[in-house]
């Protein structure tokens, strides 16, 4: 993450690229939600090889044990809501078993935050 001292830095929310750097995307998060303030932040995305038990996968790895692994996850979820007096709530990706862009998932956690207050409209 770097901050920026300049209302916008991107033209668009998310900016990849897939050959000219060692990143492949930069998001500016305001731009996606909206905000408003002089200054202005963004993610530099690295990507990296993913090593079991080293590091964590980035997108779900489509495979009958890791549908059983999510699956297991999601039970538990549902079993840790159902004890506890505070409602966690898992979104994304690996969250979901469920391949997301960021636009997508962004709109996932702002369409939940909705839910949780009662539909308002404005956020």
């Amino acid at each position: 993450m770097k901050l920026y001292n300049v209302e916008y830095f991107l033209d668009a929310a998310v900016e990849n690229y897939p050959n000219e750097y060692d990143f492949t995307r930069i998001t500016e998060f305001k731009r996606l939600t909206f905000q408003k303030h002089p200054k202005t932040t963004v993610a530099y995305e690295y990507p990296r090889k993913y090593i079991p038990s080293k590091n964590e996968p980035y997108y779900p790895i489509p495979r009958k044990e890791n549908l059983r692994r999510y699956q297991l996850y999601n039970e538990r979820a549902r079993l840790l809501n159902n004890k506890s007096k505070t409602r966690f709530i898992f979104i994304g990706r690996l969250a979901e078993y469920k391949y997301y862009t960021m636009s997508d998932v962004i709109q996932r956690a702002l369409d939940e935050f909705k839910k949780l207050m009662g539909g308002a409209n404005k956020i």
